[in-house]
Formats: structure tokens, C-alpha cells, sequence
């Protein structure tokens, strides 16, 4: 009984066997020939050079230019190749008469050398071409698409959004999107095979934090119950410091609903990271030498280059050779020379102390204003008549002019002998700009402030330029910000960044009797006028956190009393920085928007052309979120 038993599990067992090895010989011819069909292509078309001569190979791509139904340009994400289909098989083409451009196409076919003298010095494939033997449509684009590939026709943005998934066929967007693809593989590699740091995903959905950006509210189906989108994972990554995960790094999607703002996303990318038992400036070393790692070397590979890059900006083409240290000034340095926390150290042009000039002008109504304790200030800006359009109304302007005169703008004649001293003194040449400011110390620094980041921004976008530019890319470290200020609308002490900045320890005594005195351990790292990253070293006492946030700040401590329990339990010292990702590959493209180093960008009003979103919720779905719309 107990042998037939066996004999029969064996049989059972080998008939298993024997109809399984048939399966999966099945399975693997299948796959072998569907392989086969499927094989779109043995080569790319921006690969292919004079060493692949008289090899048969198979190509796909779209269709970018057609001539005379016998001649192709066929290209990829990054170039193209020539076509040809001799005339004697052109009857066995007949889908080459309803070719489109942009059509999808498969091509079998023999690489030649072109003909001499007919080589192409702007195509990397330029010196050959393809004898086609075979050509396949494998999906036909419509006649008249909105916008035309190569050669770029432009179009609005709004078009350009509006069909997204054909402007990213576009070189520009295909050199950025593969840039900064390699931009952030760089960035892991250094972080987390060099330097040991643990990438670590937070959540998205948290709950509403008080102060800093307004957040975007999601409903549950829990009446009454919301998550709210992170507008960063500032609470999360101190609380893996508590964890013991001493270096964080991630690259994260953040969200803040700022309305209609021109060069902002409702939802955007920040490089991010937090250590601990570090200070200011081991945080601030660990920044330049990820920049600096990830910068060197040019940000697209050769034949990306080649294709996609000739011509455009340094950054992708050879890399930059940025200073052992990066330039550090105070805040206060920054606003008094420059009129912003965010200098653009491209251009020298400073803002000077003007008082006794103004004095000697012989203008009553300056005299007046210095009396009663105002201050007068001024910047010189080169060739500048012509490039600035509107001024700031409380900013008086001169021009230089041929003859040795001041041109004034705005109605004042000051004395002759005044208007001769300055020139020579402050060495003025025709189309040269005098703008003077007199008033309360911080509007007259910020008027001419923002005279002067125009003229910096418009004097980049010009071709000419102006004697005083320097270099192609200038970062700065600004610190030593005030930690705390006033709200305009109700007079309330605000955080000027959030909460958890740590005073410096020379100030914790102002913390109780002049919060407004006291400066934060902030720093935040300038490009060409635009901040990039900001960070500090953070709070770790519960009894600091917990005073800034009921005393100084007025936040309820019950809905922070899971972060200071946290801190009560055994926290490091540390700080950490975000780096605005899009606003930093937007200035290593020099695009004109951080819109353009973006896949799926939203508008400055926070709308998807493209899909039409946000879009309206159905009566059901509301229902479900215990939501009802107002009138």
C-alpha cells in the first residue's frame, strides 16, 4: 500500500515536472519572438557615428523634417540622424506620401558615409547617413500639432503648458530635464556614498503647523478632521535627530499655497538635509562641497552636449570652477551696501552714505528732510539711462551727460557747482545714472535696493552688459539675520524665517526683555541675486522651544506638545539647510522661469493648463469629505 502510494506522488510529482518545463518552453519561445517584434530599435539616433559604417541597424523616432518624400531627418530625446530612401524603393514606401511630421517611425536600414561635401557640421551624426531598407509608422502624428518641434517656432507659455507633452520635445526641455536628472544623481552620490548621510522619505500629509507659509488643507472623511500638505519636512528631520539618525538627506516634494506669484510653484523640489552635533559653519561646508562635487564637471554627457548643448550655458557644457569658500557678509553688511538680503555680487555698484553731498546741494527740501532726521543715500549705476523704466517715486535721478551736466528726472536744480562737484568726484560718464534716496534709513535702503536688482536683471539679460560685470555665477552666504519682527497688519512678533531658529548665544538674554534685538544663528546662500537655500542650527532645549513658541510667539503649546515632548527626551544639537532645487537648475540653465526646469509646471496663478486642474468636486465626493461650498 505504502509503495503503490509513493509510485503514484511520483508519477503525479513528474507529470508536474514534465508540464511545467513545457510551460516555460513555451513561455520563453513566446517571449523570444514577441522580443523580436518589439525591438523598436538596435541603436539611438544621436549614437550612431562614421565608426557604425556599413553596419544594418534599426532606429526609432519622430519624424522632424521631410523633403522631396525621399529624404528624413529622424530624431530621439537628444539628435537626430539622416535618412535617405533611394528612389528605385520608393514604390515600396507608399506611407512616405502621408508621412507627418512628429510621426513615430521605425527605420531598418545600412549606415553610409555621406557624399563628400555634403557632411553637416551642426549635426553630431553629420558626417553620415542611413540608406533605409525598411520604414514603419508606428504611430502617425496629427498634420498641424500646436507646436511646431524643430526647427523651435516660438509660442506663448500658455501654449507651451497648455501641450506640455510636446514642448518637453522640445532641445531646451530635453537639456534640462536630463541636466538636472544628472544634477541630482550627483547630489545622492556625494551625500550618501561620500559623506554617509541616510536619505529617509517623510510623509506628505501632516498636520496644520502654526506660523510660515500658508499650507494646503486636505479633508478626510472624518467630520471635521484635516491633514495638511508639508510646506517642508523641518519638524520631521529634527525629529530623526532625536531618533539618532545624525545626517538626513532627502529630496523631497514640498507645498505652500502662496497664490498668484510669478516665479513660484505651489508645490516645488527642495534638497534636504539636517546633522547633528554640528555647527554653523560644518553645515555651511558641507553646502559648498556638495555644490562644488556636483558643479565641477560638466552637467550633460558628451553627445547630450553635442546635440543638446553647443551652444548653451556653462554650467552643462564645461562645469564651473567655483572658489575654495564661498563669500559670507551679515545681513545688516547686505542691506546697508546693497539694499537686499540677496545681493547679486555680478555688479560692484554699492550704496553709499550721501548726507553731506545732499546737504551741499543747495535744496531746501533735502535740507528739511535731513533735519527733521532723515538720512540720504545714493548708488551709481553704469550706463544704466535707457535700462530702468520705472523708478520708485521717493528716489531722485540724475543722468550724466556729454557736456559735463546733470540731467535731473525729477524737476530738482540743485546748484551748478553741486551738480559739476559730483560728477567728477563720483567720476560720472554720459548714460551713467546718480539715483539719491532721502527718508527713513530702511525705505531708503530698500528703494534703492530694488532699483538696483532691476538694473543687475536687466543689465544680465542684455548682450552688452556693463564694464562692472564679473562672472557668470556669484554665491554669497548671508547670516546673522534678526530672529524675530513685527507684523505690519497687527503689530505682533513674528519669526522672521520659522520658530525652531536658534538664537546666538550673546542674544538669549534679549529674548526676555528686547525679543526684536535679538539675531538668529540663520544663514542663507545667494546666487546671482536669488536665494537658494537657507537653513540654521536649530533649538534642542524644551524649555527655549517651548518659551519662543507660547512667550514670544503666541503658540498654543497643546498643538506643539508632541515636538517638545521630543526635545524633552534626549535631543542633539543640530542644523540643516533646504535647497531650492528648481530655483537653483533654473540659474545653472539661466532659464528665464523655474517653469522651464520643470516637467509639469503649474501657472504663477497655480493652475494645469494642461488638465485643467483643480478641477471641481462632485457632489458625491464632497459629501464624503463632510465638505459644503459656500455662496
Amino acid at each position: 500500500m505504502l509503495l503503490g502510494g509513493m509510485r503514484f506522488l511520483l508519477t503525479r510529482v513528474r507529470g508536474a515536472i514534465h508540464v511545467k518545463n513545457v510551460i516555460v518552453r513555451a513561455r520563453s519561445s513566446w517571449t523570444a519572438e514577441r522580443f523580436q517584434d518589439l525591438q523598436c530599435k538596435t541603436h539611438s539616433c544621436h549614437e550612431l557615428r562614421s565608426s557604425h559604417v556599413g553596419q544594418e541597424v534599426v532606429l526609432s523616432g519622430w519624424v522632424q523634417f521631410v523633403r522631396s518624400g525621399r529624404f528624413l531627418v529622424v530624431r530621439d530625446g537628444i539628435g537626430s540622424i539622416q535618412v535617405i530612401l533611394e528612389e528605385n524603393q520608393l514604390p515600396s514606401f507608399p506611407d512616405m506620401k502621408k508621412m507627418s511630421l512628429e510621426s513615430v517611425v521605425q527605420i531598418r536600414g545600412l549606415v553610409q558615409r555621406r557624399p563628400e561635401g555634403q557632411e553637416n557640421d551642426s549635426m553630431a551624426t553629420g558626417e553620415i547617413e542611413v540608406i533605409a531598407k525598411e520604414v514603419k509608422i508606428l504611430s502617425r502624428a496629427a498634420a498641424k500639432l500646436p507646436i511646431q518641434i524643430r526647427p523651435r517656432k516660438e509660442v506663448g507659455e500658455s501654449v507651451r503648458m497648455r501641450h506640455r507633452y510636446l514642448d518637453l520635445r522640445t532641445q531646451v526641455m530635453q537639456r534640462n530635464l536630463r541636466s538636472r536628472s544628472e544634477l541630482t544623481l550627483r547630489m545622492r552620490e556625494f551625500m550618501l556614498r561620500r559623506e554617509g548621510f541616510i536619505e529617509i522619505e517623510t510623509p506628505t500629509l501632516f498636520r496644520k503647523t502654526p506660523g510660515g507659509a500658508r499650507e494646503f488643507i486636505v479633508p478626510t472623511h472624518e467630520r471635521g478632521k484635516f491633514y495638511a500638505l508639508t510646506q517642508s519636512p523641518q519638524q520631521f528631520k529634527q525629529l530623526l535627530m532625536v531618533g539618532g539618525f545624525e545626517k538626513y538627506f532627502q529630496i523631497c516634494r514640498c507645498y505652500r499655497d502662496e497664490g498668484s506669484r510669478p516665479d513660484r510653484q505651489p508645490e516645488f523640489t527642495q534638497v534636504d538635509l539636517e546633522m547633528a552635533f554640528s555647527n554653523k559653519a560644518s553645515v555651511m561646508d558641507m553646502v559648498e562641497r556638495l555644490l562644488k562635487a556636483c558643479l565641477s564637471d560638466p552637467l550633460l554627457g558628451r553627445e547630450e552636449r553635442d546635440s543638446l548643448a553647443k551652444h548653451g550655458p556653462p554650467a552643462l557644457r564645461n562645469g564651473l570652477s567655483l572658489p575654495s569658500t564661498f563669500p559670507c557678509m551679515t545681513y545688516e553688511h547686505a542691506m546697508n551696501k546693497y539694499g537686499t538680503d540677496k545681493p547679486d555680487l555680478r555688479y560692484e555698484c554699492q550704496i553709499f552714505d550721501f548726507d553731506e553731498d545732499a546737504r551741499m546741494s543747495g535744496l531746501t527740501s533735502w535740507n528739511a528732510s535731513l533735519e527733521s532726521g532723515h538720512v540720504a543715500r545714493a548708488i551709481v549705476l553704469l550706463n544704466a539711462e535707457g535700462i530702468l523704466s520705472d523708478m520708485p517715486p521717493d528716489v531722485c535721478v540724475f543722468a550724466a551727460r556729454t557736456n559735463g551736466s546733470l540731467r535731473s528726472f525729477s524737476n530738482l536744480n540743485p546748484k551748478e557747482t553741486w551738480c559739476k562737484s559730483m560728477r567728477d568726484r563720483l567720476k560720472l560718464q554720459s548714460r551713467d545714472l546718480l539715483c539719491i534716496a532721502i527718508g527713513k534709513k530702511l525705505d531708503v535702503l530698500k528703494s534703492l535696493g530694488s532699483i538696483r536688482t532691476e538694473y543687475c536683471k536687466m543689465s544680465a539679460l542684455s548682450d552688452s552688459g556693463t564694464d562692472e560685470f564679473d562672472a557668470k555665477f556669484k554665491f554669497l552666504w548671508v547670516v546673522d539675520f534678526p530672529l524675530f519682527e513685527k507684523d505690519e497688519k497687527d503689530e505682533s512678533i513674528q519669526s522672521v524665517h520659522h520658530p525652531f531658529t536658534r538664537p546666538v548665544s550673546e542674544h538669549l538674554g534679549f529674548l526676555k526683555s528686547d525679543p526684536l534685538q535679538v539675531i538668529g544663528e540663520h544663514y542663507d546662500l545667494v546666487l546671482n541675486g536669488c536665494e537658494i537655500a537657507g537653513g540654521s542650527m536649530r533649538i534642542h532645549e524644551k524649555e527655549l522651544q517651548e518659551y519662543v513658541f507660547k512667550d514670544i510667539l503666541g503658540i498654543n503649546g497643546k498643538e506643539m506638545e508632541y515636538f517638545l515632548e521630543a526635545l524633552d527626551s534626549g535631543c542633539p544639537p543640530h542644523g540643516g539647510i533646504a535647497i531650492g532645487l528648481d530655483r537653483l537648475h533654473s540659474l545653472l540653465t539661466e532659464s528665464a522661469s523655474i517653469r522651464n526646469v520643470i516637467a509639469f509646471p503649474k501657472t504663477h496663478f497655480g493652475r494645469d493648463l494642461m488638465a485643467d486642474a483643480p478641477s471641481e468636486a462632485s457632489a458625491a465626493d464632497l459629501a464624503h469629505y463632510h465638505l459644503r461650498l459656500g455662496p
